[in-house]
């Protein structure tokens, strides 16, 4: 496996891990729930060396996250990140950096702030993988 596969795979187990341990305590809640069920795929994609088919999961599953209270805004660029990524296909390790930097950069105003703060701090980590 070539170094840009394997910092590809570790980049791709930071982000699953991080959003399988995200459980907000009040907003977000189903959509939340929605992401970590998803996770348990991601996880057996990135393990059997699937990794195209795991970002592209992601970025489904994100491009159909649309809260109906909270976070509005903030879901609204992550989908529209994930979206034009599926839209374009971009080799997946560029794929991931765009996702990560949206993420990276993603601060709610009001709601789930702390988990937030951990998705960020990720996000920054497989950017820093990843260069």
């Amino acid at each position: 496996m070539s170094d840009p596969a394997l910092k590809l795979r570790d980049g791709l187990n930071k982000l699953v891990e991080v959003l399988a341990e995200t459980e907000p305590k009040s907003a977000n809640k189903k959509e939340w729930q929605k992401i970590r069920d998803q996770t348990v795929v991601w996880k057996e994609l990135i393990k059997n060396e699937r990794y195209q088919a795991a970002l592209d999961g992601i970025l489904f599953t994100f491009s159909n996250t649309k809260p109906e209270k909270d976070n509005k805004k903030e879901w609204e660029a992550i989908r529209n990140v994930a979206t034009g990524l599926l839209e374009k296909l971009p080799e997946p390790v560029e794929g991931l950096k765009t996702l990560a930097n949206q993420l990276s950069i993603t601060t709610p105003s009001s709601q789930n702030k702390k988990e937030w703060e951990k998705i960020r701090e990720e996000a920054k980590k497989i950017l820093e993988l990843l260069e």
